[in-house]
Order: structure tokens, then sequence, then C-alpha cells
């Protein structure tokens, strides 16, 4: 998982350096160069994380939020739990 993990991050950092760079006109032939990569840096990333990411362990029924438990809470109004 490691490699995606750097993968991931390599290309998010590039683009978000592009924006910046795009942002302020520094550099303007390396931005160029980016945007005209991005594309394909974009789908390379999207193959690798396809073909060597691994499934979630959850399903969506199952796991459909996970900020809190969906258990009713012990001394709720009855408009605040569910039926």
């Amino acid at each position: 998982m490691k490699p995606i993990r750097d993968t991931v991050f390599g290309i998010t950092l590039l683009l978000f350096m592009y924006a910046i760079c795009a942002a302020n006109s520094w550099l303007v032939s390396a931005c160029v160069a980016v945007f005209m990569l991005s594309p394909i840096l974009l789908i390379w990333l999207l193959l690798k994380v396809l073909k060597q990411g691994s499934p979630a362990a959850f399903t969506f029924e199952g796991r459909f939020y996970e900020d809190r438990a969906l258990t009713p809470l012990k001394d709720a109004p009855a408009s605040v739990t569910r039926s």
C-alpha cells in the first residue's frame, strides 16, 4: 500500500504546486509543462490505484456514517432518535 500512498502524495503535491505556480504566474514554461502532463499523470494514478489498491473491508450498508455510532442516544428526546 505504501507505493500507492507515495504516488498519490507525489501527484497531489505536483498538482498543488501547479495551482500555486499558475495563480502567481511563476515559471510559466514549467506551468505549461505540468499542465500538458497532468492528464497523463492522473490517468496513471487512476490505473495504479485501481490495479494495486485494496478494497474496503466494510460495505455501504454496514458502515454508512463513521463519524459517530449509529446507536440511539440514551437520554435523547424522541425527535432525535431514529425510529
